[in-house]
């Protein structure tokens, strides 16, 4: 009997370990930023633009850059309803190097970096950053 309790115990501690690792995965630093806090009164590929020529003058050469907005295709649970929006108000950038997308997610999160790569928006809250769940990579339309 407590043999096969302290079996029981073990297994639940790998399935946990196993649960973290898989976590963890998901949330790796890899090529690909979240970036948040982005305005919505802006046509969604114009900021893409913008975010865009921003990255690769400051940072590095980018993959691309998604910006989610209310005429994607796609189901999304927290797709907005508000018509006015002209985008979601995140976006997801790839750079094809790590080591330019770790440089991103350290200075977008400085406010003095954000003004000096030029993505500053007046009268909006501090960008929030941070590093690209894999389960969001279908969640928009690239552009």
């Amino acid at each position: 009997s407590k043999r096969m309790a302290a079996a029981a115990a073990a297994a639940a501690t790998d399935s946990l370990d196993r649960k973290d690792v898989r976590a963890c995965a998901v949330l790796q630093k890899g090529r690909k930023i979240y970036v948040r806090n982005l305005p919505h009164d802006v046509q969604h590929d114009a900021l893409s633009e913008t975010v865009r020529k921003a990255c690769e003058q400051s940072f590095g050469e980018v993959d691309y850059v998604r910006v989610a907005h209310g005429g994607d295709d796609r189901k999304r649970r927290n797709k907005s309803r508000d018509k006015s929006k002209l985008n979601e108000g995140f976006c997801f950038v790839r750079f094809k190097e790590e080591a330019a997308a770790e440089k991103a997610l350290k200075a977008l999160s400085v406010e003095g970096e954000v003004k000096d790569a030029g993505l500053f928006f007046e009268g909006m809250p501090p960008l929030q950053v941070e590093w690209a769940r894999e389960v969001h990579t279908e969640d928009v339309d690239q552009s």
